[in-house]
């Protein structure tokens, strides 16, 4: 996939569902919706909000390294604290403004229009609706378990198949530019001092 996770990104949209929530959320409902516009944003798009791995649990799909963040076990955790903390067993709560420079005015749109057609939807409702996400169907765990849900899943329970072999190659061009830059940047820092 062409967009890498980035946790300041990720953490602006979860500031944005939070916000929309008076500051506090359950970490479920934070999971469910974060997902649900991801998906939608990607069907609309082809380019995710968080850039983040997909995964099967009993509860329906959920973004595998936000889950992490959320439950303070990701390397960045302490950047994630810094705004969002969590507030008893399962809550979580706004600390402080992240901002919303990562994100665009349309995925800003999207997150805000995805919490208002919720709203009236408790956690186990959300959980219910994720579970009918034909992704989730074809990656179904044992109870008690989890699976990673693939890209090719998500792109047949969309109906966007087509665009595989384009989101592929950009994927790899994208790829092959960043171990360019790479070798670059460490033929610079390598380099000898040029005689004067």
């Amino acid at each position: 996939m062409v967009i890498k996770f980035n946790t300041n990104k990720v953490m602006q949209a979860a500031a944005v569902l939070l916000k929309a929530h008076t500051g506090r959320i359950s970490r479920l409902r934070l999971l469910k919706l974060l997902y649900i516009a991801d998906r939608e944003h990607f069907e609309k798009t082809l380019r995710p909000i968080t850039g983040d791995r997909a995964i099967a649990l009993d509860n329906g799909p959920i973004l595998v390294r936000t889950y992490h963040l959320l439950k303070g076990e990701d390397s960045d955790t302490p950047a994630w604290e810094q705004h969002i903390l969590p507030e008893g067993p399962q809550d979580h709560r706004l600390v402080g403004d992240p901002g919303v420079t990562k994100l665009t005015r349309r995925e800003i749109d999207l997150l805000q229009q995805v919490s208002e057609e919720h709203r009236q939807k408790n956690d186990y409702d959300l959980a219910i609706e994720t579970q009918q996400f034909q992704e989730w169907i074809q990656n179904q765990p044992a109870r008690g378990d989890s699976k990673p849900i693939s890209f090719d899943d998500l792109l047949a329970a969309l109906g966007l198949e087509e665009h595989k072999q384009r989101l592929e190659d950009e994927s790899q061009a994208a790829a092959a530019l960043d171990r360019a830059l790479t070798t670059a940047a460490a033929g610079k820092a390598v380099q000898p001092a040029g005689r004067e």
